[in-house]
C-alpha cells in the first residue's frame, strides 16, 4: 500500500514539473524528494507515537520499572529508526544506475546499523539504571559489564560497517582481524583486567555501589557512587571525587563500613587519662554521699561493706557506665563498658566502649564529643584530675 502511495505521489510530482522518463537524473531527484518528503512524515509521526502518545501510557502504568528503561533518550532513539527503515523500503526508487544504487544501500544500510547499535547501548544504560534505582542487584558491578558490552556492540559495528564497505562477509573482516588478536589484548588490558577485577569483587562481595569505603593510599574516604570497567568512583566526604582502578581495590587493603552501616550501632571509644596521684580510696562519708545519688546508689550499698573500700576511680567508672546504660542513643544489645587501660606516663586510661545507635557521621562526630566533655566534666566530682603535662 505504501508503495502504491509512493508511486502515486512520484507522478504527480513527476508530471508536475515535467520530468521525462529518458531523463535519468531528474527522475533520481524527483524520487528523492518524495523520500525525503514521506520520511519526514514518518519521523514526526513516529516521534509524536513514541515521545508523547507512549510515554503518556508509561506514565500511566502501574509499574515503575518502564519509567527508568524507556526515558526520553531511548525513545527518541526508536523514533529515529522509523525514517531509516523507511529509506531502506524504499530505495528501488533511486534507479539511475547500479553505482548509486549501491552506494545509497550501504549508506542508509550503514545508518540503520549504528542507529541500532545507539538504541542497544542506551537501553543498557537505561536498564543498569533501573536496577540501581529499584535496589535491586547493587552489589555487581552492573555498569562494568555495561561499558563491555558497549564496547562488544561498537566493535561489531565497526566489523560491519568496514564488512558493508568493502562488499566482504563480516567473518572474513573477523577471521582477518583474527591475527591481530595479540595487538588487541595488549590495547584492551587494562579494560579486561578491571572488568575482571570488578567481577572479582562483586562475587566476593568486597565493594558495591552505596558503600562506605576508605582508601587511606589514595587518600579516599566517601561512598561508592559508581564501579565501571576501569574506574571505581568515590565521593569523598569534603565532596571532592576520586576514582581508583578496581585491581587497586582487590591488591591493596581498603576498609569498607558496610557492615557498621548494617550493624545495630557504630562503634565508640574514648578515653582520657587521669592523674595517677588523684586516685585513693574514698571515706565512708564520700560513699554516704553517693548512696544518696540515684545512678549509682545501688552499686555504692554493694560496695560499702568491702574491705579495702573502693577508690574515687571506681565509682567514677560506675556512675560512667550508668549513663552509658540510661542514654538512649547507646544500643544496649551490644558491649557496654567503661574500662582502665594499663597505665602509662601519661596517667591511667579509662575508656568508654559502648556502640551507638546513631550512625550518620557528624550525629555520630557530636555523641562522641559530648561522652568525652562530659567524662571531663565528671572528674573533678570524684576529686580526680584529669592528667596535664607541666
Amino acid at each position: 500500500m505504501l508503495l502504491s502511495i509512493f508511486a502515486s505521489l512520484y507522478s504527480a510530482i513527476a508530471s508536475l514539473l515535467g520530468v521525462e522518463s529518458g531523463n535519468g537524473v531528474l527522475q533520481m531527484t524527483c524520487a528523492l524528494v518524495v523520500v525525503v518528503l514521506v520520511t519526514l512524515i514518518f519521523y514526526y509521526l513516529s516521534k509524536y507515537i513514541f515521545t508523547v502518545l507512549l510515554k503518556r501510557i508509561i506514565k500511566r502504568s502501574k509499574t515503575k520499572i518502564d519509567d527508568y528503561i524507556f526515558t526520553d533518550d531511548v525513545l527518541k532513539r526508536i523514533s529515529l529508526l522509523v525514517p531509516i527503515l523507511v529509506l531502506l523500503k524504499f530505495r528501488n526508487l533511486f534507479v539511475i544506475d547500479d553505482l548509486f544504487q549501491s552506494f545509497y544501500n550501504k549508506v542508509f544500510v550503514i545508518a540503520f546499523a549504528a542507529s541500532l547499535a545507539r538504541l542497544i547501548s542506551s537501553l543498557l544504560r537505561t536498564c543498569v539504571d533501573a536496577f540501581y534505582k529499584n535496589g535491586k542487584m547493587k552489589e555487581h558491578p552492573l555498569n562494568g559489564v555495561r561499558q563491555l558490552l558497549t564496547v562488544i556492540i561498537y566493535t561489531m559495528l565497526t566489523v560491519f560497517i568496514i564488512a558493508t564497505i568493502l562488499d566482504k562477509s563480516p567473518r572474513t573482516i573477523l577471521t582477518g582481524l583474527g591475527a591481530s588478536a595479540a595487538v588487541l589484548s595488549i590495547v584492551f588490558k587494562d579494560v579486561l583486567v578491571g572488568f575482571v577485577a570488578g567481577i572479582q569483587l562483586s562475587l566476593n562481595k568486597m565493594v558495591s555501589v552505596g558503600d562506605w569505603i576508605d582508601v587511606p593510599k589514595h587518600k579516599a574516604n566517601g561512598v561508592v557512587q559508581e564501579i565501571s570497567v576501569s574506574t571505581v568512583k568515590i565521593k569523598n566526604w569534603d565532596e571532592t571525587i576520586t576514582t581508583v582502578p578496581p585491581t587497586l581495590l582487590l591488591n591493596d587493603s581498603f576498609c569498607n563500613w558496610k557492615g557498621m552501616q548494617q550493624a545495630g550501632g557504630r562503634r565508640v571509644t574514648r578515653s582520657l587519662n587521669i592523674d595517677m596521684h588523684s586516685v585513693r580510696n574514698v571515706t565512708e562519708e564520700e560513699l554516704e554521699y553517693w548512696e544518696g545519688d540515684e545512678m549509682i546508689a545501688e552499686v555504692v550499698e554493694k560496695l560499702k561493706t568491702r574491705k579495702p573500700s573502693p577508690t574515687n576511680l571506681e565509682l567514677y567508672r560506675a556512675y560512667l557506665l550508668a549513663q552509658l546504660r540510661q542514654d538512649e542513643r547507646v544500643n544496649q544489645n551490644m558491649t557496654v563498658m567503661v574500662r582502665t587501660l594499663e597505665p602509662t606516663q601519661y596517667g591511667v586510661p579509662v575508656e568508654l566502649y559502648f556502640f551507638s545507635l546513631i550512625k550518620r557521621w557528624e550525629e555520630y562526630e557530636e555523641v562522641q564529643a559530648q561522652m568525652l566533655e562530659n567524662m571531663i566534666a565528671l572528674a573533678s566530682r570524684f576529686g580526680l584530675e584529669v592528667y596535664m603535662k607541666h
